[in-house]
């Protein structure tokens, strides 16, 4: 008995952790991503006199010419009324780089292979 109540209690302790952490992200998020907008609002980057908004647009274009290294991180946690649901969890971190090399041009036509690679 003591110890399904000792497996219980674990249960609800890793419950309650991972709501906090979960919340003190969305709390690092929220404060963080003002702070660097306000940083940058009417600052022109040193990318060929580009502003922050005309590089976030760019950026949202999956086919531009800008290399990007993506992280995308998840963590799952399982629940059910099967045998040991509760005990299972999973985290992945997934690696996802993309490389843009120009190939020789022809005419008005811009040729640009894409490299993307995904590492987990």
């Amino acid at each position: 008995m003591k110890m399904t109540e000792q497996k219980k209690n674990f249960k609800n302790w890793r419950v309650k952790m991972k709501k906090i952490t979960a919340l003190l992200l969305l709390i690092l998020c929220c404060v963080v991503t003002p702070a660097l907008a306000e940083e940058q609002k009417g600052y022109k980057e040193e990318h060929h006199g580009k502003s922050a908004d005309e590089l976030a647009k760019e950026l949202t274009n999956p086919n531009n010419s800008i290399a990007k290294l993506t992280f995308k991180n998840q963590y799952r946690w399982y629940t059910g009324d099967l045998p040991g649901a509760d005990d299972q969890d999973n985290y992945t971190l997934l690696f996802q780089p993309v490389f843009p090399f120009k190939l020789a041009s022809t005419g008005d036509e811009k040729n640009v292979l894409f490299v993307r690679p995904a590492i987990s």
